[in-house]
């Protein structure tokens, strides 16, 4: 699991939604345990069938944890050791039963283990005002009163200063 978790350039759980013509398929993130978190839909390039890899079915409606791979002409189709089926708090591992070393666990075990090793756990914003910003009336305008203040006490003490000498 050690080598999949560094292997993988973005690992996210999600729901496998229903993909546009021409799409391989579109994932709605929930989480981010490696990689940028983004609001919107990844979508995958469509499967490429080889004969030692078929890739993983992804059925729509599903739950799952994906460890994908970025190429430069977007996110690959994962195969089935990259795919975890979440349902009713389980985390079954999607690979074949004599390649796959992993026995069914809690998906917050599963999550527990991941990010351990990637210290991320990231939900995207749904909103713009979900999103990173900063609170006028709590930081800006304390921070901007202090520091007229010091600036006023500083002016008030070299006013003092010249009295005393004046050079």
């Amino acid at each position: 699991m050690n080598g999949a978790v560094e292997a993988a350039d973005i690992i996210v759980i999600g729901e496998v939604v229903a993909p546009a013509a021409g799409e391989g398929a579109r994932v709605r993130p929930e989480a981010f345990l490696k990689g940028p978190a983004r609001a919107q839909d990844l979508v995958l390039l469509p499967p490429q069938e080889t004969p030692n890899c078929p890739p993983a079915e992804l059925a729509t409606g599903s739950r799952v944890l994906l460890l994908l791979l970025a190429t430069d002409k977007g996110i690959a189709w994962p195969a089935p050791s990259q795919v975890f089926l979440l349902e009713d708090g389980m985390a079954r591992h999607m690979a074949p039963a004599d390649e796959d070393p992993l026995e069914d666990r809690s998906e917050d075990q599963l999550v527990s283990l991941i990010r351990g090793q990637t210290e991320q756990y990231a939900v995207p914003a749904e909103s713009r005002s979900e999103g990173a910003g900063i609170d006028w009336w709590s930081t800006i305008v304390p921070v901007g009163v202090a520091s007229l203040g010091l600036l006023a006490v500083g002016f008030y003490l070299m006013r003092i200063w010249h009295r005393i000498d004046p050079s």
